[in-house]
């Protein structure tokens, strides 16, 4: 049977960042994300996928001078959790974050040759459309001109840009809980799911 987030919090909602962490603490426990979809139920699942793109975000953010861009936020996470990219837009769904899921599938609809990634295609993919001038390793990318990659790089820009500028309102570490408050309140609507 499925553990439920009211199993791993004990039965007590979790209420403040520190409650959620201990929660998200619990999840991790089960190292991969094959092991926690399988032990967890859907909710559980949602919830970690979640924290994670939020403290991946928040680190990002902290970075003051990341990779020569601007702010780490969305790139820092899409650069460091190659491995959540397939959940993420169904996460921020969940969350009630319907902006924030459009904008990310506008990441996804810049390269619809590529419908599964593994780690290394998923580098490839960001790195491609970061700099246009990058080597292209993936044969799925080798067809675009440099006026085709030099589009889809200004776009991939904006887009990053977009993603931070919803997300700082929302996750910032000066915001109202520190910026899990959206996952405090989903974990609430879903304690028994």
């Amino acid at each position: 049977m499925a553990k439920t987030l009211s199993t791993l919090a004990k039965g007590k909602i979790p209420q403040t960042p520190e409650d959620i962490e201990r929660l998200l603490v619990r999840i991790s426990k089960w190292k991969t994300l094959k092991r926690i979809r399988k032990k967890g139920t859907p909710a559980v699942f949602t919830t970690h996928v979640g924290g994670e793109l939020i403290e991946g975000w928040q680190i990002g953010e902290s970075e003051e001078d990341w990779n020569d861009w601007k702010d780490g936020g969305w790139l820092y996470f899409l650069d460091h959790y190659a491995e959540f990219f397939p959940y993420v837009y169904d996460a921020l769904i969940e969350l009630g974050l319907h902006e924030l899921g459009r904008e990310f599938a506008r990441i996804c609809a810049l390269l619809p040759e590529i419908e599964v990634f593994d780690e290394i295609d998923f580098y490839c993919a960001i790195d491609f459309l970061k700099d246009s001038n990058s080597e292209v390793e993936d044969e799925r990318l080798l067809h675009y001109s440099q006026t085709q990659r030099l589009h889809m790089s200004g776009e991939f820009s904006k887009i990053i840009e977009r993603l931070d500028a919803l997300s700082k309102p929302l996750w910032g570490e000066t915001t109202f809980m520190e910026g899990w408050d959206c996952l405090i309140r989903y974990v609430g609507r879903n304690f028994d799911a």
